[in-house]
């Protein structure tokens, strides 16, 4: 009786104790992106890559690439992914009915998929997948194959066409893309583009759906390719789509184009050209070089914008084909404040697939080019001097466009060399304590992951490739790469805007066309923020004065728009947080961000972008913007897992919060209204923080040296605190700002 009393008693108290909190629910963010690596020989080149992958960035995710032809993994234990999509550009494929059985089998496990372009529908010996098989996969997705196809279109017509999904970028032609009939497989698909076909009712197809659980675009009906310039523009809005098929409005998205609630800018220099003599009026007639001319027209002429600069080492390197000027110069630009040191490799790699698995007798073909070019009777331009080397170039299975593997064969290729011994070298030239820690890549821009892997453990980040555009010449988001790529365990990060290459016809002529990058950057900052501000450009830009008058323009327009300017290192660093970055649900409207790295800014959109911030139920959140109807959340980026609680009404914050500011802020920490933190960026510190109505406040700025600038500033009507503090956090400094007493 006794023991049975003490029993109840216990279990009492444990009644009595507070229930367990839930265990978080980490938001899957991976989509799996199938493609044929028998059509599509290069994965960069993909429509998966190459289309889909900038738009599913955009909303928070993170793809993962797999040739149909490697298999198809196990998904028992990936709890990682999100959804699938499947972007194929033939009907045959090996072994279709795998394909099909996997896909049904990825259904059934809850996760979501996109069917984009052709259906494997048989193999390469004929086989053909039966209907029944595939329509299993399709019903879920709004639509079922009926074994009927549409070839001649005339007389075809559009019974219906969703305004917000279907004709984006370019209307749909006259005359329409043969078509498979496609009937909706319930009642709850939403048809984006419905067709009638010349034979009336049974050739009506609903060739865009969108179903339960993903969505279907035939082929043709997604994008147009132009066949002269290879120019691509969508007919589907791939942001709607992909948001409404993967469930994403409710989904936080890490954000690498914000910081302090600021459009992020950075600057890198590829050092190609490092002694070209410059033609530039006033610098050529003292034989000055296209390096001397950045260093004092850019470099010195805007110290408020940094500007990474990767030199080439063995154009410095005297045991290559360098100098003591050449090293001479380099140090000169390392010594600047707003100059960060990086590397451009030590040879010069034209296309880095031909050093995977590097073989010295390929490139011994090519050993009398690269010691003509070191006797500098190499000229390139004879036509017997072109054909022996386009002839080598062929044999060695380089792409067109390449005559020679790399720029400098002094020495036989070594990976350690390229990656870390470059790194070494260019450190000798830095001042103490400016790392050199950034690879940007040369050449084709592809490195493979070994060479990927080899710059990571050497300390360093990487960047370089992409090409994005979106102008009047390539006027579409599908010219704007994705964030990066990751392959083979590694993360490669694209620049977030192309060089003057492509705008100069690889610098044969237009030596101007740098200019028009603007229209890039207005293009992807509205309506949509979708990439930061990016000057990326060559030594050689120094050469031609139209060329440096083009990236002065980019610059002077710069310093009239509100931005945020990091080092190019520290976009990198916040690009590799997109990738590694984990989202906890914690509760409604509640999320704990882990392993976001430099990443601090979370953005949300849809209804949640109406919602504010709680402050007090929060932490690590140093304050918000918004800005399109978009939600931009700055974070801590010392805080190892902030946590974000939105609300509709919030109370109001007992300590200010950022609004926007062009400094990064770091270490926030506050005392009721009193906030202390550390401050790092370039030229003027602006910044503007929500306060209390028409309340007076001590602002101290606190340099390096132990220097303080005190400052006073008072809030409007509004509640916005707005101040500016002088140019002295380049190499970070302590801000404290509290109610005046």
């Amino acid at each position: 009786m006794i023991r049975a009393v003490c029993l109840c008693l216990l279990g009492l108290a444990f009644a009595m104790l507070p229930a367990a909190p839930a265990p978080a629910a980490t938001e899957p963010r991976t989509i799996l992106a199938l493609y044929d690596g028998r059509t599509e020989t290069q994965l960069k080149f993909s429509n998966a890559h190459q289309l889909a992958a900038m738009p599913l960035n955009h909303l928070g995710l993170v793809v993962e690439f797999r040739d149909i032809r490697d298999g198809l993994p196990d998904l028992a234990d990936r709890n990682d992914l999100r959804g699938i999509l499947m972007w194929l550009t033939s009907q045959v494929t090996e072994q279709p009915d795998a394909v099909w059985s996997w896909l049904e089998t990825a259904l059934g496990r809850g996760l979501r998929l996109a069917v984009l372009g052709d259906l494997p529908l048989r193999d390469a010996a004929g086989q053909v997948v039966e209907t029944a098989r595939i329509n299993r996969v399709l019903a879920p997705l709004g639509a079922q194959l009926q074994d009927r196809w549409v070839a001649g279109t005339y007389g075809t017509r559009i019974r219906q066409a969703d305004p917000a999904l279907m004709n984006f970028e370019r209307a749909l032609p006259e005359i329409l893309p043969a078509f498979g009939i496609f009937r909706p497989s319930d009642g709850l698909v939403s048809s984006l583009l419905v067709l009638q076909g010349p034979g009336g009712a049974q050739d009506e197809s609903h060739v865009a759906v969108i179903g339960r659980r993903g969505g279907m675009v035939a082929p043709g009906y997604a994008f147009f390719r132009d066949p002269a310039f290879l120019r691509t523009q969508w007919h589907l809005n791939p942001f709607r789509f992909f948001a409404a098929v993967f469930e994403t409005d409710g989904l936080p998205k890490p954000d690498i184009t914000t910081a302090s609630g600021r459009r992020l800018f950075h600057s890198h220099i590829d050092g190609d050209g490092w002694l070209n003599q410059s033609q530039v009026p006033g610098y050529a007639r003292r034989r000055a070089s296209a390096a001397e001319v950045i260093l004092h027209e850019i470099v010195d002429g805007y110290p408020d914008l940094p500007v990474s600069v990767a030199p080439v080492a063995a154009e410095l390197d005297p045991d290559w084909h360098g100098s003591d000027t050449a090293m001479r110069i380099a140090r000169d630009y390392f010594a600047r404040p707003n100059v960060e040191p990086a590397s451009h490799t030590y040879s010069h790699p034209f296309q880095w697939g031909f050093f995977r698995n590097y073989d010295p007798a390929r490139e011994a073909p090519f050993r009398a080019i690269y010691r003509a070019k070191g006797q500098e009777r190499y000229q390139g331009s004879d036509p017997d001097e072109q054909s022996r080397e386009m002839e080598a170039a062929r044999a060695a299975g380089l792409r067109t466009g390449y005559r020679i593997p790399r720029a400098y064969g002094d020495h036989p290729f070594d990976i350690d060399l390229e990656t870390g011994g470059a790194l070494r070298f260019l450190q000798a030239l830095a001042p103490p304590g400016k790392p050199v820690r950034l690879v940007q890549w040369s050449g084709d821009t592809s490195p493979f992951p070994e060479v990927l892997r080899k710059v990571r453990e050497a300390g360093a980040l990487n960047i370089n490739g992409g090409d994005s555009r979106f102008d009047d010449e390539y006027p579409s988001y599908s010219s704007v790469a994705p964030v990066g790529l990751r392959i083979g365990g590694e993360i490669q990060i694209y620049a977030a805007n192309s060089n003057e290459n492509t705008y100069t016809d690889l610098w044969t002529g237009r030596f101007y066309g740098y200019r028009y990058l603007r229209q890039t950057w207005t293009n992807t900052g509205a309506p949509l923020r979708i990439k930061p501000l990016n000057l990326y450009y060559h030594i050689y830009s120094g050469e031609k004065l139209a060329a440096l008058n083009a990236v002065k323009g980019n610059l002077d327009w710069l310093r009239g728009q509100s931005i945020a300017p990091v080092s190019t290192y520290d976009y990198a660093a916040i690009a590799n947080g997109f990738f590694t970055t984990r989202i906890e649900r914690l509760a409604p409207r509640h999320w704990r961000i882990r392993d976001h790295g430099a990443l601090a800014t979370i953005r949300f959109d849809g209804t949640l972008a109406a919602l504010t911030p709680d402050a007090a139920a929060s932490r690590g959140v140093i304050g918000w913007h918004r800005d399109q109807g978009v939600l931009y959340v700055a974070l801590d980026a010392d805080d190892a897992s902030p946590e974000i609680v939105l609300a509709e009404a919030p109370p109001a914050p007992a300590h200010p919060q950022l609004r926007d500011a062009r400094w990064r802020v770091r270490g926030f920490a506050c005392r009721q209204a009193a906030c202390s933190m550390q401050v790092q960026g370039y030229g003027d510190g602006s910044f503007t923080w929500l306060v209390p109505p028409d309340s007076r406040w001590q602002i101290t700025l606190t340099a390096a040296n132990g220097a303080r600038f005190p400052h006073e500033a008072a809030a409007g009507a509004d509640g916005l605190l707005t101040f500016t503090l002088p140019a002295i956090a380049i190499g970070g400094a302590g801000l404290q700002i509290g109610p005046r007493p």
